[in-house]
């Protein structure tokens, strides 16, 4: 077992230290900012003692100073193979409880008596190892399960029996949608080769949405979708109005009373190219001058949760930093 020294002790090292001791002999921790206190579980050494220790390997757990804090340990005599990055840790210790894992299974499986465990003796040949998934949580809540179960729930709650969908994720959204019996028509420039129950699929260029009429649609979404038109991510033809192209065809579409459902990402405008725009929501507002405004709510990310803020006001949104999701409903007039 390596005998290793952490320098760093903020956030990232109390989340990793307990999955660190399963693989390493912590020695000690170091940090430039720390006043000592003795009740620590290991003990702690001043950065300029550490080449006065016997170690295999210092681990730098912060990301964000890796490498000022490097270049600290170089000039204090201390190797650069013998500094490794928390992510190259966690390698190591993902492939050791591994290894583990599976000499501990396959001492099991030489004392078992059970007859419906024969098939399934350690085999080298199909041995598939997947690392890291033991570290993890349970499931992932991220922006697009929010937006999904957001557009999901507010459709079902208007009562309509059809709806049209351009660009969301089959997986998430539209799978709410079907569960929920409501008919789906997709609209996408990309083929769609495999038949889904209930779900329909038109393929168009839906900045002209040429094979819709005017005033035909009640209600519409395009969750995480238009922010990428015209940027030929999708096998698009690369046009930079291409989503306000989007959002008048939208506008000619739909009938009055209908809805439309958008997600989008927010903040201070610019083009992350070719991945998508960020938009400030007033310049969404704008475009869509043929809808009136029913909702505008905001997907934040609160001590590191993500939470909806429903009825936020978009002005305060204009201009902040970092992206967020905004979430807007239109009526047409």
């Amino acid at each position: 077992m390596k005998r290793i020294i952490l320098f760093g002790l903020g956030d990232r090292y109390r989340n990793a230290v307990s999955t660190l001791e399963q693989a390493f002999d912590i020695v000690g921790i170091s940090d430039n900012n720390f006043n000592f206190d003795s009740e620590m579980e290991f003990s702690f050494i001043k950065p300029d003692s550490i080449v006065k220790n016997q170690f295999d390997k210092i681990l730098i757990t912060s990301d964000k100073y890796f490498g000022e804090i490097s270049e600290q340990l170089l000039n204090l005599g201390i190797y650069r193979e013998d500094i490794i990055s928390l992510e190259q840790a966690m390698d190591i210790c993902d492939l050791e409880k591994f290894e583990r894992d599976k000499n501990q299974y396959i001492h099991m499986m030489e004392k078992s008596d059970n007859p419906m465990n024969l098939n399934f003796r350690f085999d080298k040949r199909h041995e598939y190892p997947v690392l890291s998934e033991w570290r993890q949580e349970a499931g992932t809540i991220d922006d697009y399960f929010w937006q999904d179960l957001w557009g999901a729930l507010r459709i079902k709650h208007s009562g309509v029996r059809k709806h049209f969908d351009i660009g969301s994720r089959i997986d998430g959204f539209i799978a709410h949608l079907v569960v929920a019996g409501i008919q789906v028509d997709l609209m996408d420039i990309r083929p769609l080769k495999v038949e889904i129950p209930n779900v329909g699929f038109i393929k168009t260029d839906a900045t002209r949405l040429q094979e819709i009429p005017d005033k035909s649609i009640v209600s519409l979404s395009a969750l995480s979708s238009l922010e990428h038109f015209g940027l030929g991510r999708y096998g698009d033809s690369v046009d930079p109005n291409a989503c306000f192209d989007a959002f008048a065809s939208i506008q000619r579409v739909m009938k009055n009373g209908g809805r439309v459902y958008l997600s989008l990402p927010i903040g201070q405008e610019h083009l992350e190219f070719n991945a998508h725009r960020v938009f400030s929501p007033i310049t969404v507002i704008d475009a869509f001058n043929e809808l009136v405004l029913d909702e505008f709510s905001v997907i934040e990310n609160i001590c590191n949760e993500k939470k909806i803020i429903e009825n936020a006001d978009p002005y305060l949104y204009r201009n902040v930093e970092g992206i967020r999701t905004g979430l807007f409903i239109f009526k047409k007039k």
